[in-house]
């Protein structure tokens, strides 16, 4: 993607996408806002230049026949490969939709399948390395906002935006430290003939 200065924006870079990058956007996505998202530009944007390319396709994921293929673009994202540009709510509703998590809580197990789209559910996408751009499944997991809110003093258990370091990085400090009791010394103890303990009581 190639950016120029407009002058009359005060230095301002605008965007000017190239047919061939829109062309390829939308050869390894499944849908016109995806491929925005590809090409890391506004829906609108790409629209525009989509159009003007004669490109623009809004079928383009509702076009295909046959069964449900997962969409690349997220299977990508999901498996490490690429980079993810999603926002964290689009990450965590793909991953939802594709089958790759379960609608519900990952610390709690709270069930959230009865909220159906448009409801949201009240979740959020947590990413263990603290790096929202690595989208690997491995890497993820989902909290609900009660336990956003319970972990929030635990900087080693919390949500991402709540701790400065990776979990896989952490111990868990809520452990009870292992003490170790030393034996106690074993003094020597002096003993005496019964003869001389007799003594000893006969002159108390």
């Amino acid at each position: 993607m190639s950016y120029k200065i407009g002058t009359k924006q005060m230095g301002r870079p605008s965007i000017n996408l190239k047919k061939r990058e829109i062309f390829h956007a939308i050869g390894v996505t499944q849908s016109m806002r995806e491929a925005a998202m590809y090409c890391k530009v506004s829906y609108n944007t790409f629209k525009k230049f989509a159009k003007q390319y004669e490109l623009w396709s809004p079928s383009h994921k509702t076009g295909r026949t046959g069964p449900r293929i997962k969409n690349k673009f997220i299977h990508s994202v999901l498996r490490g490969d690429m980079i993810s540009n999603y926002r964290e709510t689009a990450l965590l509703k793909k991953a939802i939709e594709e089958g790759y998590l379960e609608q519900s809580c990952t610390n709690c197990n709270a069930d959230f399948k009865h909220f159906l789209p448009p409801t949201i559910p009240p979740l959020v996408l947590d990413f263990l390395d603290c790096n929202n751009k690595n989208g690997k499944v491995d890497n993820l997991r989902i909290l609900c906002l009660n336990c956003v809110y319970e972990l929030r003093h635990y900087k080693h258990k919390a949500w991402y935006r709540h701790r400065d370091n990776p979990i896989v990085e952490i111990i868990d400090d809520e452990l009870e430290p292992q003490i170790t009791i030393p034996d106690p010394a074993v003094e020597e103890v002096e003993f005496i003939p019964f003869e001389d303990f007799q003594k000893s009581l006969e002159k108390a």
